[in-house]
């Protein structure tokens, strides 16, 4: 069977969110249901976990592969650091037997990571 490119971006965003594939049958088949294209008679079109799990797990390995192409021809990493100031933290010591948490103020490092891909030039 052939999945249309729109049941293809619902796989996509159930993967991609961790919907399982129970739920994700059930979502389909509803919305089938919806349009008429399941009846009381007719069930040819029933999507069945089964279905979902295999192409869940063809359009991973496929969208893996797309991005390691993508990440081939990496030309550019930039690295950016700031460091902020009284910011509000949550700590923790541990005294003996007991943990005690704690509110106070302290100074935070935020990194930046930024990658560019493009054609060679």
């Amino acid at each position: 069977m052939q999945f249309c490119q729109p049941f293809i971006m619902y796989l996509l965003i159930c993967f991609r969110y961790g919907v399982s594939d129970y739920a994700a049958a059930a979502l389909a088949n509803g919305l089938l249901k919806d349009f008429g294209l399941i009846t009381n008679s007719d069930r040819v079109e029933v999507i069945d976990p089964s279905k979902i799990s295999r192409e869940k797990r063809r359009i991973g390995i496929a969208s893996i592969a797309e991005r390691e192409e993508d990440t081939h021809r990496l030309h550019c990493i930039g690295l950016d650091s700031k460091k902020d100031a009284n910011v509000p933290v949550i700590l923790q010591s541990e005294e003996g037997e007991a943990v005690r948490i704690f509110k106070t103020k302290a100074t935070v490092d935020h990194l930046t990571f930024t990658a560019e891909s493009g054609e060679e030039i």
